[in-house]
């Protein structure tokens, strides 16, 4: 039925039914791997080849392959190994077990959360490999069903992600079949941390070549000497640190506390309603976070209408290869690896408003300057857009107001003041004049109507109060315009977007 009557569904059924195809398709798959893995270890055909494996390099080639799973929930993947941990088991079993439990964290957290690979060695010849995430946990009567074959049913995960739990029953196999053991300690609510211990190992020429290979180049440091008016320049501009490490924040604090007015949050929702409450111009936000990371504060920031305009710096000592692309999708304007030199830190934050400052400027002064630069993603265009429209529509109401534009969009004057005087320098009322004269400029090129018509038709009543405002904002009258002969093309829109 379906392939009868495909061409005649709309694009987004197609959408997902397709998608819903593939959800099945692969979660068939994995069950019947499973199996066949759970088979094999049934009847002993698995051949074990134990040998010394690098687990820093192993997880770090696995995050990958994983971190697509991850991005869907903005979840961050820490690999937190030391780079020296090695242990004795077949490296294939020990990828698969591995996968599948960083997998299961994934799956059974929510959104913005942090799952951690991590080790400590135990005794002489023991090594623990946690992996721990902070999901919905289990009950004590769910961890006691956990390994029995006759207990597995289907169960689902933060996002309706499907599973069976076969799984982990393959995952202790593998494990006892490597001389180690698996255990599992959970809490409703707070989260789950399955430990694998195995033999220690010792690391051979091909391991060594192999963690050589893994290790990324560090951030040179950079010492740089500020012009002292250059920094004082930008004193009282308002920085929201977040970081859930105390002492973090107390160093950046000691860093830009002379320059910068700093406000603090220990992790990422913490630091989202205070974004919403201070309107800072730059956050400074750490990635590994517990509650919210990095990538979700990060999202959930510039997905906001509120708050989508704030510059965000994100600061983070992983070298995993896509970190710093993801960091960018979540809509980070900066990303620093640690470590980093304090003047090269302040460097970013005096060229991130020194940009804006720019901005502000050409869109006031500059008569065919776009709102393009102003609008830096979606969200904000977005806004903008309503503004805009909603301007345009009353253009020539000469008693246009901020008070009824907030009215229009829902805001409060708080919030829509500090917005518009964030992106463009002006107040509200500013705002709104300015876009009255940039749709001046567009009919004086036109040159159907006389000044006196066009100052009346953009909401001015006084000829020469248009005209003064008019000057002071572009530094020539309106009698300086030229007219354009050809006709036409640009709306009031395509002037201002």
């Amino acid at each position: 039925m379906l392939i009868e009557n495909f061409r005649s569904y709309p694009e987004y059924e197609k959408e997902q039914m397709t998608q819903l195809i593939v959800d099945s398709s692969a979660h068939l798959k994995k069950l019947t791997i499973d199996l066949l893995d759970w088979a094999a270890t049934q009847t002993q055909h698995y051949q074990v080849e134990t040998k010394p494996v690098h687990l820093y390099a192993l997880v770090d080639e696995l995050i990958p392959a994983l971190s697509l799973q991850a991005e869907q929930k903005n979840i961050l993947l820490h690999n937190e190994l030391s780079q020296d941990c090695c242990v004795l088991a077949d490296e294939k079993m020990l990828a698969t077990v591995i996968r599948n439990l960083v997998s299961n964290s994934i799956k059974y957290s929510s959104r913005g959360k942090v799952v951690r690979i991590s080790n400590q060695k135990i005794s002489e010849n023991r090594m623990q490999i946690d992996v721990q995430d902070e999901g919905i946990g289990m009950t004590e009567k769910q961890m006691q069903k956990l390994f029995s074959i006759d207990s597995i049913g289907s169960t689902l995960g933060t996002n309706n992600e499907r599973g069976i739990g076969l799984g982990l029953i393959i995952c202790k196999e593998f494990i006892v079949l490597n001389r180690g053991e698996l255990l599992v300690n959970s809490s409703p609510q707070f989260g789950t941390i399955v430990s694998i211990l195995l033999p220690i190992g010792f690391f051979s020429e091909e391991t060594e070549q192999k963690a050589h290979v893994q290790q990324l180049p560090i951030t040179p440091v950079i010492t740089e000497v500020f012009i002292k008016e250059e920094v004082i320049s930008y004193t009282g501009r308002k920085i929201l640190i977040i970081d859930d490490e105390t002492d973090m924040r107390k160093v950046l604090r000691s860093y830009l506390s002379d320059h910068f007015e700093i406000y603090e949050a220990k992790n990422g929702e913490d630091g989202l309603h205070l974004a919403k409450t201070i309107f800072p111009e730059i956050v400074i936000c750490d990635l590994n976070m517990p509650v919210m990371n990095g990538f979700e504060f990060c999202y959930q920031l510039k997905h906001n209408a509120e708050t989508s305009h704030i510059c965000c710096i994100i600061l983070t000592g992983q070298s995993e290869r896509n970190t710093e692309k993801r960091a960018l999708e979540a809509g980070a304007d900066e990303f620093i690896t640690k470590p980093y030199d304090s003047h090269f830190l302040i460097r970013r934050i005096m060229n991130q408003l020194n940009s804006r400052d720019q901005i502000r400027k050409r869109f006031s002064s500059d008569v065919d300057f776009t709102i393009d630069a102003v609008a830096q993603n979606e969200t904000t265009r977005i806004f903008l857009d309503a503004c805009i429209a909603y301007i345009e529509s009353h253009l020539s109401d000469a008693n246009l107001h901020a008070d009824d534009l907030c009215k229009e969009l829902g805001l409060s004057k708080t919030l829509l003041y500090e917005k518009i005087k964030n992106m463009t320098g002006q107040t509200v009322n500013e705002f709104i004049k300015t876009i009255r004269l940039k749709r001046s400029v567009e009919l004086l090129r036109k040159g159907k109507l006389n000044i006196s018509q066009i100052a009346i038709e953009v909401g001015f009543n006084s000829l020469s109060y248009f005209t003064r405002s008019f000057t002071k904002q572009y530094g020539k009258a309106p009698s300086d315009i030229p007219h354009i002969i050809i006709k036409w093309t640009y709306s009031l829109k395509r002037l201002l977007l």
